[in-house]
C-alpha cells in the first residue's frame, strides 16, 4: 500500500487547517529530526496568502520557500514587505502594480514617498487617486508631472 504524505492528501481549501497545525508546532519540532515540518512547508508554500501568513504569525521573519507565491499576490505582497522587510520588496512590485488600492498602499505605507512606476495604475482609480493625492499634500512631496 503507498504512503500518503500531507501534500498528497490536503487540498488547497485546506490549506487554513495546515497553517493551523504548522503554528501550533512550529516551535516543538526539531529541524533535522523525525517531525520536521518541511512537508507542511513545502504546501504552504503553495499559497501566496498562507506563506505571508505563516513568516508574520509563525516564523517572524521571511519565509523563503513561499516567496515565489507570495511575490504573485497583490495583497501578500503589501502585507509581507511591510510586515517581514519594513521597506521596499521589489519581487512584489510586479503584482502590487496589478491592484490600484495596493500599490496606492505600497507608496504611502512602505515606500512613503511617490511610487512613480505604478502611479498610472494609483491614479486609474478613483479612491486610491485621492488617497494618494492627499498623501502627497499632506507630506509636501511634488506632485509635478500627475
Amino acid at each position: 500500500m503507498k504512503e500518503f504524505s500531507l501534500i498528497d492528501i490536503v487540498i488547497p481549501e485546506e490549506i487554513s487547517k495546515v497553517f493551523i497545525y504548522a503554528s501550533r508546532y512550529y516551535k516543538k519540532f526539531p529541524k533535522n529530526g523525525k517531525y520536521s515540518l518541511d512537508h507542511i512547508e513545502e504546501l504552504i508554500s503553495k499559497h501566496g496568502f498562507a506563506s505571508c501568513q505563516y513568516a508574520r504569525l509563525v516564523l517572524g521573519h521571511r519565509f523563503h520557500k513561499g516567496e515565489v507565491s507570495i511575490s504573485n499576490c497583490p495583497a501578500s505582497s503589501y502585507t509581507y514587505s511591510k510586515s517581514i522587510f519594513g521597506e521596499r520588496w521589489p519581487p512584489g512590485e510586479v503584482a502590487l502594480m496589478q491592484s490600484p488600492f495596493y500599490a496606492c498602499q505600497y507608496a504611502i505605507y512602505v515606500i512613503k514617498n511617490r511610487w512613480k512606476e505604478a502611479e498610472t495604475v494609483i491614479l486609474s482609480d478613483e479612491s486610491s487617486r485621492e488617497i494618494y493625492m492627499l498623501f502627497l499634500k499632506e507630506n509636501g512631496i511634488s506632485t509635478e508631472g500627475l
